[in-house]
């Protein structure tokens, strides 16, 4: 029997066997190297875990930043007493309505809501609101909004305070108003001055790095031009025109001959007519169709619905007011409540 011959193969040459040994070499001292430095980064790491926790305040951390994304003007009836129950005192407030606006949506605020409340032992009054609002586009959010209310004790010559925070949270359907559903939100309540009313502000708690968003310059004409749906186009056109005709209501000294020359130039209008004025009509029949809708008054009028969004109209006969848009268009709104609907003649 023949015994296998361990070399068989040829020795390499001494100057392959000194590469080979070169090689190792330089991955035995990496190796080395990357154990002292993780030895070292341990004890480090260690160390500042151990930190936290332990020092107050805590330097170098930025606290989250947030943006403002809805504010609402939601009306209240009158408060209805519970009375006394297992936790506390309780009450609850009906929504009846109101409007809202906010980062890419804007509409109503709809009736049937409430805010409960229980007023603790200790003072605090617990807040859980529950409504809806319905979008200028048709979607329905749901809202809910929890919060606090407490007193705060009032420095020497200071008047006292109140605590009111909420965090709403919100149920949006799938599409163009569900990032609502993916963030966390803190919320203000101011009441009305003159009562019946509270304004609630929205704020979006924004990822670590990001600030809030600066306020964008106001629409101008110019700014239209470029927007190719006609329905954005003309919005585009109002939120303009709005603004420019708050800004010289508030001047003072602007006179109707110069409110359709500056909105001449601004939308490229050749017409110079003053600017229409809204008056009230009595819808007295809805005719719906599939994509729009035609409103016939009581006054002999006709409109024909031109932005192609679902609208909720009362049973007629109802009282509507027409008021002007950009363009020549006019916007149809029901006076007992719901969005306006952009209309035109036949």
């Amino acid at each position: 029997m023949t015994m296998p011959r361990v070399f068989d193969r040829p020795m390499p040459p001494s100057s392959a066997r000194f590469a080979v040994n070169a090689r190792s070499g330089a991955a035995a001292a990496a190796a080395v190297v990357a154990i002292v430095t993780l030895a070292c980064a341990v004890p480090a790491a260690v160390r500042a875990q151990d930190g936290a926790g332990s020092v107050w305040p805590v330097a170098g951390v930025e606290p989250p930043q947030t943006e403002l994304v809805l504010e609402a003007y939601v009306t209240i009836g009158d408060a209805v007493e519970v009375g006394v129950s297992d936790h506390g005192t309780r009450r609850f407030i009906p929504i009846t309505g109101g409007r809202f606006v906010g980062r890419g949506l804007s509409g109503r605020v709809m009736p049937g809501g409430a805010d409960w409340q229980l007023e603790r032992a200790d003072g605090v009054l617990e807040l859980y609101a529950l409504y809806s609002l319905e979008t200028d586009d048709g979607d329905v959010i749901v809202v809910e909004n929890e919060g606090i209310a407490s007193a705060i004790a009032p420095a020497d010559g200071e008047p006292a305070q109140r605590y009111l925070r909420t965090s709403p949270r919100f149920h949006a359907p799938q599409g163009e108003h569900d990032w609502l559903n993916k963030g966390i939100f803190v919320g203000s309540v101011t009441p009305d001055e003159e009562g019946g009313a509270v304004v609630i502000r929205v704020f979006h708690v924004l990822p670590d790095g990001r600030r809030g968003a600066v306020a964008e310059r106001p629409a101008t004409g110019s700014d239209c031009t470029g927007i190719a749906s006609g329905v954005a186009r003309l919005d585009c056109y109002d939120t303009a025109f709005g603004r420019s005709s708050a800004a010289r209501s508030d001047a003072g000294d602007a006179t109707a001959d110069d409110a359709a020359v500056a909105r001449a130039r601004q939308f490229s209008e050749t017409t110079e007519a003053e600017p229409e004025q809204a008056y009230t009509v009595t819808v007295v029949e809805v005719r719906r169709r599939r994509t729009d809708a035609i409103f016939v008054t009581e006054e002999g009028e006709t409109w024909l619905q031109t932005d192609g969004r679902r609208f909720f109209a009362p049973d007629v006969p109802f009282e509507a007011e027409i008021r002007p848009g950009a363009l020549g268009s006019n916007f149809l709104v029901p006076l007992s409540g719901g969005r306006a609907i952009r209309v035109r003649e036949p």
